[in-house]
């Protein structure tokens, strides 16, 4: 397990591998309380879910803010097209009614 979870720490975040870690040991005490009919006291029972409830909360506020990451990079990103547009209809409003020599223009790939 060490192995799976130091591998984890390079593709995830620190904090989110601790979660998924204490999420793993409530789902390994729950099912060892069905596979060895151990009884359990209702406040043990009310942490697992306290701990399971916690990392699914944890898991949607992590997706919730990769999405408005995401969002504002896309905002970023199309609000460079636009100033870039609006740069090239200001260049070529400028330049009507100047004649061009297209054959003087020598094209080069970028």
């Amino acid at each position: 397990m060490n192995i799976i979870y130091t591998n984890l720490f390079r593709l995830v975040a620190a904090t989110s591998v601790t979660v998924l870690a204490n999420m793993n040991k409530a789902v390994s005490v729950g099912i060892a309380t069905f596979l060895f009919h151990k009884a359990m006291p209702p406040q043990q029972f009310l942490a697992l879910g306290i701990v399971m409830l916690a990392g699914v909360w944890f898991s949607m506020e992590r997706k919730k803010s990769r999405r408005s990451a995401q969002k504002k990079q896309t905002a970023a990103a199309s609000a460079n097209e636009n100033i870039f547009d609006d740069v090239g209809d200001n260049a070529s409003s400028a330049l009507d009614g100047v004649a061009v020599d297209e054959s003087a223009v020598e094209l080069k790939p970028v």
